[in-house]
């Protein structure tokens, strides 16, 4: 076997793919050596992996160690702290060592005297790998990146999971997914959607402050809620939006993406690439579908279906390209949120070559499939607009990430985030984010 070069071992160690051995398993459930999750965790030690047997627990736990999998077997285990108090006073599951994994775990019912309790709260250095999970009720769904001012550094990849009724805490400060400010936030194939009903418009479905975004192939749907923003990036950076569905109807600010909108430190000389996505406005007034104030900020558009009135772009340094604005999209079925083209669609075959950033293609590779799950896209003649290409059949690479809420799902492999099934999709994700961190290394 040939050995990988030093930089890129070091690289790929520092995402998450560890050249440690597991050093045990522990199992928790009511005939295992643990029936507590509390047990496994104060019994286990850097690198071990936990399974826990599907049932419902209601244990609020620290996990200190390093390079921990924590992950559901035999089904998906329900953690729920609905109207239980939380002793540590930040979520019901605190990541606090460096690399951990969470795989097929439902984390239901975060709430906290402060107002910001989380389904799962990071708090450690180095990576954070959450698949295949569901976080529903909570203040917040994940919370976490740079907490108190460290581990700027961090490298998060959020892929598969399901977030709904989530932002039940202090007005403005809880969301369904919050990072601070790590360096890089891959979210990719999640359906983020439905904040809690009885909010006010002030949550997002997505919310970072990382320096470096990939927001990739996943449904952000706030549906019949109230939201504020659906993709909130307030402090810019270098952000990749590309292949969602996007849709609002419940708010009164209208804004779809906000981006270096002036709440915290502003990265210099931001960028931001949105690139066939979807969005759907259907709310009473019109939209405005990406905005800035940072006067310098670069934004590209191109290839983006927009339905409903509004305004494109708001503010920066905006090109637009092959994007399309209509009334009549051609979905097959809008009311059931299915932005897939029907024929006769005015979006077919009317794509533009998205070309490349300083860093990536912005070409899309893939497409949502419904729920939590993505598979490979190809053009078929033209590319089309918009987050589906007409007729598209699979092409390898497609990636069963999970089920429905609550059900049993396929676990993802270790690290890479990869299965039997998807080898191109793990190579592609690997080689997009070891090419942000060589490129940094290059500019140090």
């Amino acid at each position: 076997m040939a050995r990988m070069p030093c930089r890129l071992f070091s690289i790929v160690a520092m995402l998450g793919v560890s050249a440690v051995s597991h050093a045990a398993t522990l199992r928790v459930g009511p005939s295992e050596t643990y029936t507590t999750i509390a047990a496994a965790a104060a019994a286990s030690a850097d690198g071990d992996v936990i399974e826990i047997d599907a049932g419902t627990y209601h244990e609020a736990v620290i996990w200190q160690h390093a390079q921990l999998t924590i992950r559901g077997v035999g089904g998906r285990p329900v953690i729920d702290m609905t109207g239980q108090a939380i002793s540590n006073g930040k979520g019901i599951f605190v990541s606090a060592g460096a690399d951990a994994v969470f795989e097929n775990l439902e984390l239901v019912g975060a709430s906290v005297t402060d107002g910001n309790g989380a389904g799962l709260r990071w708090e450690g250095a180095g990576t954070l790998a959450v698949r295949d999970c569901v976080f529903r009720s909570n203040e917040d769904g994940i919370l976490g990146g740079n907490v108190g001012g460290l581990h700027p550094e961090n490298v998060a990849t959020i892929e598969g999971n399901e977030f709904v009724d989530n932002s039940r805490g202090t007005p403005g400060q809880t969301h369904s997914v919050y990072f601070g400010e790590a360096d890089t936030v891959t979210f990719r194939g999640n359906w983020s959607h439905a904040l809690y009903p009885g909010g006010s418009d002030v949550g997002h479905l997505f919310k970072s402050r990382a320096r470096h975004n990939l927001v990739l192939y996943n449904r952000l749907t706030s549906e019949d809620t109230p939201s504020s923003y659906e993709l909130n990036l307030p402090e810019g950076g270098e952000a990749y939006v590309v292949g969602n569905l996007i849709q609002q109807r419940v708010g009164g600010q209208r804004i779809m993406i906000s981006f270096a909108d002036g709440d915290g430190t502003q990265y210099p000389s931001s960028q931001l690439y949105v690139a066939n996505n979807t969005f759907v406005s259907e709310s009473a007034g019109d939209a405005t579908f990406v905005r800035t104030i940072q006067a310098d900020a670069k934004l590209v558009l191109t290839n983006n279906l927009f339905v409903g009135p509004g305004t494109l772009t708001n503010g920066g340094m905006p090109t637009l390209i092959g994007n399309l604005a209509t009334q009549a999209p051609g979905f097959v079925d809008q009311a059931m949120y299915d932005y897939h083209l029907a024929a006769g669609s005015p979006a077919i075959d009317v794509g533009m070559d998205p070309g490349t950033s300083t860093a990536m293609s912005l070409l899309p590779v893939q497409q949502y499939v419904h729920p939590r799950m993505v598979e490979s896209r190809a053009a078929v003649g033209v590319l089309d607009v918009g987050a589906y290409e007409f007729g598209n059949v699979p092409t390898g690479g497609d990636s069963a990430i999970s089920g429905d809420a609550g059900t049993s799902a396929p676990s993802m492999a270790s690290g890479c985030g990869c299965n039997a099934r998807a080898p191109s999709r793990a190579s592609w994700m690997l080689l997009a984010i070891v090419g942000f961190a060589l490129r940094r290394r290059r500019q140090a």
